[in-house]
């Protein structure tokens, strides 16, 4: 945000209650023949998060996408930190020694009285007020041992430093002081009145270091050395508007962390962050500089709540997430199935992992919908591009022609040469040979990825295969396990079953946007997701692909129809919508036998662990047809959605 004052204002016009005080001597909490009165003082507590109440999509992270020189994408992520969200007000302890500064004025005319600075744990009492008087109270804090600075007459004004967490309290009602009662006790509650922000600039998922940081970064508006004229609770700019972020000067690890500062934006709907000069990872590829930055959110800052701006560099050429990935029950997605064959018939669903095998793990179903395809090399949501049958990483990266010179070859492997665990195995261009593989003697592929016959009814144990490529636990689906989550009861020779309002379970076609519930399968709604919402087809800029949902999750209405339209409307965004997806199959796109990457944002291709052949089968959508697929030849490059053994 950027640097500028910021002026607060607490509590003008309020209502008045009289408090009763006794009118003879003024001794502890008494009044005084002279009519002067004393009024006691006590700390409530520090209420959690913040004065403004949050909306879901305030809850939600946004995230603004840049792109390096290289072409690599820089994400830009503003996300509050769930730790200062509560579901229901509460109220925290002062701690004992905390310093907090209380300040008098009068009603009639918001002049300067009194002040004093109390203790938290300690009693106190405010001495020398007069009788029969309305007073303003106003409280602030700075959380710390350490006083707030002295306000003084005739000033009503303090300058915050952007370092502290400014608590503040005012009294929603005057005090008028009248004679003959015992002095009150008046509670203070104080709230937070700015909004935390802390930066971190993240190369972790390229395994590279940041060589290179802005010393800081300016937030607009944004408001330093505030000034906070103490008669009322709204904030308000003053000055000029430059605030100041700390990015700190530490480089050379792959994350950067600046110092947190609280900063105030005002009734602005949007920030704009501001560089103060290039950002550079240094990468195997080479370099990859941001020139100058700038970016802008949509998200308000709230007072009270913190917030954590992530800079993350992608791993989109020349990379790769984590190849074993994360397992367990977070990055799992149990699909139900109603299917009456064996060895299925005991199970009520099968389990996928919920990220496409190469891509970043930690993203949610919702947040892979929402990130925005702007680059068919991103391999953040889309993962990687197997040959089927192949174990090794390196030449599943989407674009490794550009970042690798020598990344294809037209050799093929034998089974001798073959190295599944190397680190720099080329992709094998199958266009010129006959038979579309990238081994020479194992044309039909036995087992490389499992024995999984692929057809209803198969009673021998499925294994995961000598060259299984996905993480411990876990292996490559059968098409019989592709198909189950489809229109269809799992046959292998079943193929180009499209979803239709003839061919769906419940007659679900939405207009303005698509989605269906599997005649098969009716435990399941498919939604085509373009630009985070349902819609009749795909765009060539957007994020596209099919989010699965549990029907169960969404109604459990005999006629849901109604619900779904009011669910999956095309006005609604998906990515902050009530329901979450069970997963969702991003249109990653395939690399062809020529060594091409097509069909980004388009076509959605994975494999299976079945063979039909000298091909393979698995599972392939457009914004037009979800289908069962066969006898695609195995040296294209496709996703691969891995399944619980």
């Amino acid at each position: 945000m950027s640097t500028q004052s910021l002026s607060f204002v607490f509590a003008a016009f309020l209502t008045a209650v009289v408090f009763s005080f006794s009118s003879c001597s003024e001794d502890e909490g008494g009044v005084s023949a002279s009519g002067k009165a004393s009024l006691r003082i006590s700390v409530a507590g520090i209420s959690t998060g913040g004065e403004e109440s949050l909306t879901r999509a305030a809850l939600e992270p946004e995230t603004v996408v840049l792109t390096a020189d290289d072409g690599t994408a820089v994400e830009f992520t503003l996300s509050i930190d769930p730790a200062s969200v509560t579901r229901a007000p509460t109220t925290t302890d002062m701690d004992p020694g905390k310093k907090y500064r209380i300040i008098v004025y009068k009603a009639s005319d918001d002049s300067f009285v009194t002040e004093d600075v109390f203790t938290a744990g300690d009693e106190g009492s405010i001495m020398g007020l007069e009788q029969d008087t309305p007073y303003k109270l106003v409280a602030i804090s700075y959380n710390t041992a350490t006083a707030p600075p002295v306000v003084g007459s005739p000033a009503t004004t303090i300058t915050v430093d952007p370092s502290y967490d400014l608590l503040h309290w005012v009294n929603s009602n005057t005090v008028t002081i009248a004679s003959g009662s015992p002095s009150p006790t008046v509670g203070i509650t104080f709230k937070h009145r700015f909004p935390k922000v802390t930066v971190t600039a993240d190369a972790s998922l390229t395994g590279d270091n940041i060589t290179v940081v802005p010393a800081s970064a300016t937030l607009t508006p944004g408001y330093q050395g505030q000034l906070t004229l103490l008669t009322d609770g709204a904030p308000a700019a003053t000055a000029t508007s430059v605030q100041t972020l700390s990015l700190g000067a530490s480089v050379g690890s792959q994350t950067v962390t600046g110092s947190s500062r609280y900063v105030f934006t005002g009734s602005a709907a949007s920030v704009t962050l501001t560089f103060s000069g290039n950002l550079t990872v240094a990468a195997l590829s080479g370099p990859k500089t941001l020139t100058n930055p700038v970016v802008t959110f949509n998200s308000a800052l709230l007072s009270g709540y913190k917030y954590t701006l992530t800079i993350r560099v992608e791993a989109s050429k020349g990379d790769y997430y984590s190849y074993a990935g994360k397992t367990g029950s977070v990055y799992q997605a149990e699909i139900p199935i109603s299917d009456p064959n064996t060895p299925y018939s005991s199970k009520p669903s099968l389990t996928f992992l919920t990220y496409n095998l190469g891509a970043d793990p930690d993203m949610t179903p919702k947040q892979q919908m929402a990130y925005p395809h702007t680059d068919d090399k991103n391999i953040r949501v889309y993962g990687g591009l197997f040959q089927w049958g192949r174990k090794d990483v390196y030449h599943a990266l989407r674009d490794p022609m550009a970042d690798v010179p020598g990344s294809f070859t037209t050799t093929l492997y034998t089974t001798s040469t073959y190295n599944p665990t190397s680190t720099s195995q080329q992709f094998v261009l199958g266009d010129s040979h006959t038979k579309g593989w990238w081994l020479s003697n194992d044309v039909d592929g036995s087992k490389l990825w499992g024995n999984g016959a692929g057809v209803a009814g198969q009673t021998t144990s499925i294994s995961a295969g000598t060259n299984n490529p996905c993480p411990s636990g876990y292996r490559v689906p059968t098409q019989h396990e592709c198909a189950l989550i489809m229109n269809e009861n799992g046959n292998s020779g079943s193929y180009n079953d499209t979803f239709n309002a003839t061919d769906n379970g419940d007659n679900t076609a939405y207009s303005g946007a698509t989605w269906y519930v599997p005649l098969n399968n009716k435990k399941l709604v498919w939604v085509r997701v373009s630009d985070k919402k349902a819609s009749t087809s795909f765009t060539s800029s957007k994020m596209n692909g099919y989010a699965i949902y549990r029907k169960a999750d969404i109604t459990s209405n005999s006629n849901p129809t109604s619900v779904y339209n009011t669910t999956f409307a095309p006005t609604v965004d998906l990515t902050i919508a009530t329901h979450t997806p069970l997963m969702f199959l991003p249109a990653a796109g395939y690399r062809t036998g020529n060594g091409t990457v097509e069909s980004t944002g388009v076509n959605g291709f994975y494999w299976s662990s079945t063979v039909q052949g000298y091909g393979a089968c698995g599972m392939t959508y457009s914004s037009t047809v979800v289908m069962a697929f066969l006898n695609h030849v195995r040296a294209y490059g496709r996703s691969v959605r891995c399944i619980a053994e």
